[in-house]
């Protein structure tokens, strides 16, 4: 069986950050650890932040490129038509 999460196209499925300047946002948006089979496609991933010098001055220190789909020890993944940016 393969774990599929996807949406209707980049410019339809949208994942926004609530609050990227919480120390929610330092998580991961995807994590998965140890699964096999696993599809990742069709979704923007939105950090929320408006624009780089307000994420640049958070004071949680969090910067987009920390926040990401993490994958441990995971096998036979595919993952295409993902895009990630910091604001909308």
């Amino acid at each position: 069986m393969t774990i599929a999460l996807k949406g209707n196209g980049i410019g339809a499925t949208v994942i926004y950050c609530d609050d990227p300047g919480s120390n929610f946002a330092t998580q991961n948006i995807i994590n998965c650890n140890g699964i096999t089979d696993i599809e990742i496609s069709n979704f923007l991933i939105d950090g929320s932040w408006g624009s780089l010098s307000k994420m640049y001055a958070a004071s949680n220190k969090c910067r987009e490129h920390e926040k990401r789909v993490y994958l441990s020890g995971c096998s036979n993944v595919v993952i295409h038509d993902l895009k990630m940016q910091y604001s909308a």
